[in-house]
């Protein structure tokens, strides 16, 4: 691979857009990239969700003439050197923060998240929920968040029944992943004390899942095979995947 340079990154353009409620575009804009100090994007393992902040400084007075509420979607496109398209990232503004006045100029972060994380905060879910782990977690993405992205998933084993008693989305996919068994996992039996006949039976290969948003998606997979995965870093994703029999480790 041929080497990649700072220099090569460059932010190409940043379009703010005021939706209506059925997400219709109302009204947009374009930000200057000499209004823009910073972007940063962010994916995490451990969030179920994406995140960034949007660092602008502002002498055109952009906040009085196009107010932020909160909900509009920030849509940045970012040159690079493996591909003549830009990368976009689009992700929802939830606040601004960080303000700082001096005299006709101003300094504020918008923080971001995806369109997902703001929709999970705005209802709970009451019915009960009776399928397998990665059954309940693609109905409730589809379903109830309204997702439209790749949802890269590994099958479960074991049917829950489960009333989520007015969780949220992602509360209840946090639940679900502890308990969730991959259908890799393997059993053995064991005496539970040799003084007594009585056996108890061990899961092998299983140690909860993983759930996770990146730019491309929903990832859902066993921390196990991750674990393996990191141990083997030359070994391909698509190797990975056809060997394990699961749609995922796309990065």
């Amino acid at each position: 691979m041929a080497e990649q340079y700072p220099s090569q990154i460059a932010l190409e353009s940043c379009i703010i857009s005021k939706l209506d409620n059925e997400g219709n575009v109302i009204k947009k804009r374009s930000l200057t990239t000499d209004m823009i100090i910073s972007f940063d994007f962010m994916e995490s393992i451990l969030s179920p969700f994406i995140s960034g902040n949007l660092l602008i400084s502002d002498s055109k007075d952009f906040l009085n003439t196009f107010p932020i509420e909160g909900g509009e979607d920030i849509a940045v496109g970012i040159k690079h050197s493996f591909s003549e398209e830009p990368m976009d990232y689009n992700l929802r503004v939830y606040k601004v923060g960080n303000r700082v006045v001096d005299g006709k100029k101003q300094v504020y972060n918008l923080l971001l998240v995806s369109e997902e994380a703001l929709i999970n905060e705005s209802f709970k879910i009451q019915e009960p929920l009776d399928e397998n782990p990665e059954s309940i977690i693609i109905k409730l993405l589809r379903e109830k968040l309204l997702t439209s992205k790749e949802i890269f998933s590994e099958p479960s084993k074991f049917k829950i029944r489960m009333i989520p008693g007015n969780l949220r989305v992602f509360d209840i996919i946090a639940k679900l992943i502890k308990k969730s068994v991959s259908l890799k996992a393997s059993y053995s039996t064991e005496n539970s004390s040799t003084n007594t006949p009585r056996s108890e039976q061990k899961i092998k290969g299983s140690a909860g899942f993983l759930f996770w948003e990146t730019r491309r998606g929903y990832n859902a997979f066993q921390l196990t095979l991750y674990v393996i995965f990191l141990k083997n870093k030359n070994l391909h994703h698509q190797d990975y995947s056809q060997k394990h029999g699961v749609l995922i480790l796309r990065q």
